[in-house]
């Protein structure tokens, strides 16, 4: 009887050994197959170091291995060798089991026919009857991972399926829009590819470009885009219920800087100001004031006004001053590209200046309302000064490796959304500086959800 005990531990060491070594195989197919998935890159590659040579490594020294897993064809080759590994583990793990019981039915006709105290019996009787209850329990464990991987399969199918559900409605949509350009505009070239054009598509009659400069006896307007005291000044013609920037056409023999002058002092009843040019620009295609659909071009000012006059003497209805950009523009293709083009040039001249950033996020919290989003850096704003979207400026500080409540340090680059109207500073501490690689990757958990451009 003792020769039996000890024969079925000895059995159940060894299928506890086989049944780990299967376990840790199994756990190894979960991770390759993790690096298996079908995912929208051309390549698999190293972000540190971006060699395309990847492998798998085990933790465990005593029995270290090293896959390959470069390629697709290589992994799936790696993952059918360890299936075999893993049946033939099932195959050793079914004969103890067939072993173990045997040995212990030899216990129980032991136990009928031989005389034994009543100590041996409750003894053996416990050993028997917990062996039994763990292979059971090990039974319904290995029934309930599967249950899982199946669950986990299915899941993975519906993602697929919701995946391409999505793109269908997002193809039905693209079509429809096709559809509806080509009704208001027929000569119009443009073709919806994605919901979100890029910043240089733009609809025929509203096609605008930027130059340093150009033969002066092609300005034929200016613009002026102007702000009094941190507000932006927005005029409302009195025939018409959208708001525009001042502007006008030049008169003969006008000097196209005078034209600035002029028509900010006429629509705007400004006083007291200060004027300079940006650039020159170009529209192109028929528009409000060009009938003709030829490519125009203006001189594109900035004023800063102190000073209004009481009353105004031109065909606007009033002028008002905001926080924050209209969205019922009377050139909605144009004029918000002419602000946009003001704020990048002015953006672009704050490089290595030093602002303060007051940190809302800051390293290690989570977004208030997307609780999936981890801040890996400190995160915040700018008081006082604006954004193109009518908020305060907000900043990414990087090279501080702690949370801070705010934070004073050099603007190094500009982040710019092409599909967004929202742009982000990269604030650092002075004398410290980043590649745009280092900052693309220290700021990927929110760039991963927008194109954006990083101007240094």
């Amino acid at each position: 009887m003792d020769k039996i005990n000890a024969k079925i531990t000895e059995l159940r060491k060894a299928r506890n050994l086989a049944a780990n070594r299967k376990s840790k195989w199994e756990n190894t197919i979960k991770e390759l197959k993790s690096l298996n998935r079908n995912i929208d890159v051309e390549e698999l590659k190293c972000m540190d170091c971006h060699s395309k040579n990847i492998a798998y490594a085990t933790s465990t020294k005593r029995t270290a291995y090293v896959f390959d897993v470069s390629t697709v064809e290589m992994r799936n080759d790696i993952i059918n060798s360890i299936y075999e590994k893993i049946e033939s583990y099932d195959e050793e793990i079914e004969k103890y089991d067939i072993a173990i019981s045997n040995e212990q039915e030899k216990l129980r006709l032991m136990m009928n026919d031989e005389e034994i105290t009543l100590e041996a019996l409750i003894e053996l009787k416990e050993q028997i009857f917990s062996a039994s209850d763990a292979e059971l329990r090990i039974l319904e464990i290995e029934q309930e991972i599967k249950e899982l991987q199946s669950k986990l399969s299915v899941s993975e199918t519906s993602s697929e399926q919701t995946k391409n559900k999505r793109e269908a409605v997002i193809n039905v949509i693209l079509k429809e829009m096709n559809t509806l350009y080509k009704a208001i505009d027929p000569n119009g070239n443009l073709v919806f590819e994605g919901l979100f054009t890029k910043k240089d598509e733009v609809f025929s009659g509203s096609e605008v470009k930027f130059y340093d400069t150009v033969n002066d006896g092609l300005l034929k307007f200016a613009v002026i885009i102007s702000q009094s005291n941190g507000k932006w000044v927005i005029c409302k013609h009195k025939e018409r219920d959208t708001y525009e920037v001042p502007g006008g056409h030049r008169e003969a023999g006008e000097d196209i800087f005078e034209t600035a002058k002029r028509e900010l002092q006429e629509e705007t009843g400004a006083v007291k100001f200060e004027i300079k040019p940006i650039c020159v620009y170009s529209v192109t295609g028929k528009t409000r004031v060009n009938d003709t659909g030829e490519e125009t071009f203006g001189l594109l000012c900035f004023a800063e006004i102190t000073e209004f006059a009481k009353e105004l003497h031109s065909e606007m209805e009033k002028v008002v001053l905001m926080d924050d950009l209209p969205e019922n523009w009377t050139y909605p293709l144009i004029q918000p590209k002419l602000i946009e083009k003001y704020l990048r040039v002015k953006n672009n001249s704050i490089i290595g200046t030093i602002v303060t950033v007051t940190v809302d996020r800051p390293l290690g919290s989570y977004h208030p309302e997307h609780k999936d989003m981890y801040y890996p850096v400190n995160f915040g704003y700018i008081e006082g000064v604006m954004a193109p979207d009518g908020e305060e400026q907000d900043a990414y500080i990087l090279g501080v490796n702690e949370p801070v409540k705010k934070f004073t340090g050099k603007i190094i680059a500009i982040v710019y959304r092409k599909d967004d109207i929202e742009e982000k500073w990269v604030v650092v501490p002075d004398g410290l500086t980043f590649s745009k690689e280092e900052i693309r990757r220290q700021i990927h958990f929110q760039k991963q959800y927008f194109d954006s451009e990083i101007v240094m």
